[in-house]
């Protein structure tokens, strides 16, 4: 199943808390890390509308296709000289994630962990038990770096809930 945006038809781009927002939505939704979304660029827009967000760790291409997402990109397309996302830096993002969404990062035991990579990734594999599933909900090229993903969440070692 498909999550659906949060956005609601009538939100607009006014000032740049939205458009962080809007990033945060990607980050909610399609699960990608930060600099991937950061990273979207004018020429990521293919011919049917919708846009490509690149891997930066040699995984698997992912194709934003939410109507909402993409009708505000298209804003943010008009108006960008290269990056849809220009002017916005990561700090711009963990500082947003910690005013509106600190319950998210609560869930690590320490404090590198908490990361906005990290924080839509762990919460959308908390329940999931098999390393496959993972894998391919995580964007990861390798089994191996499950069990790290999984260990970083409070009450749970190498894996195993404790």
């Amino acid at each position: 199943m498909t999550k659906q945006s949060y956005l609601v038809n009538n939100f607009k781009l006014r000032n740049r808390e939205d458009v962080i927002n809007l990033a945060v939505e990607i980050l909610r939704i399609y699960n990608v890390r930060a600099s991937e979304v950061l990273g979207i660029a004018k020429y990521n827009r293919l011919r049917n509308g919708n846009y490509v967000i690149e891997s930066r760790k040699g995984s698997h291409h992912t194709i934003i296709t939410d109507r909402t997402i993409i009708e505000h990109l298209n804003v943010l397309y008009t108006n960008a000289d290269s990056l849809l996302f220009e002017g916005i830096s990561y700090k711009n993002l963990y500082n947003y994630m910690l005013k509106n969404y600190s319950h998210i990062f609560n869930q690590f035991k320490t404090m590198k962990n908490r990361k906005v990579t990290h924080g839509f990734r762990y919460l959308n594999v908390h329940d999931v038990a098999d390393a496959t599933i993972r894998q391919a909900i995580l964007h990861h090229k390798s089994l191996k770096t499950q069990n790290y993903y999984k260990s970083k969440q409070t009450g749970t070692t190498n894996g195993k809930v404790s």
